[in-house]
């Protein structure tokens, strides 16, 4: 079986892919906390490069994570905010983090 095959069958192998990319898991917690702009985000996940942030922010937006709001045009403000589809994964996403810090 190919990788390639492998996304196709397995929707988990898709999403592990997706959040496990670095600075992934970094920006969508400083979208945790509500409407953020670029800026702001840049700010809070250092040393990232903007062009790997704008990559991400895209990635994120394709699987249906974030959504981008354009707020006025005259300068052009953007925010990006977390959809429904990544605030029904967080409850997973803690039970995995709980798991994970279990002891043996």
């Amino acid at each position: 079986m190919t990788p390639e095959s492998k996304k196709q069958i397995c929707p988990i192998v898709r999403l592990l892919e997706n959040i496990s990319k670095k600075w992934t898991l970094l920006i969508l917690k400083s979208i945790m906390n509500g409407a953020i702009s670029y800026s702001d985000i840049e700010r809070q996940v250092d040393d990232i490069n903007p062009s790997i942030l704008s990559a991400r922010l895209k990635e994120l937006q394709d699987i249906w994570f974030i959504d981008k709001k354009v707020i006025s045009d005259s300068p052009v403000k953007i925010e990006y905010h977390l959809t429904k589809k990544w605030k029904s994964f967080e409850p997973i996403l803690d039970n995995i983090t709980d798991w994970a810090m279990q002891e043996k």
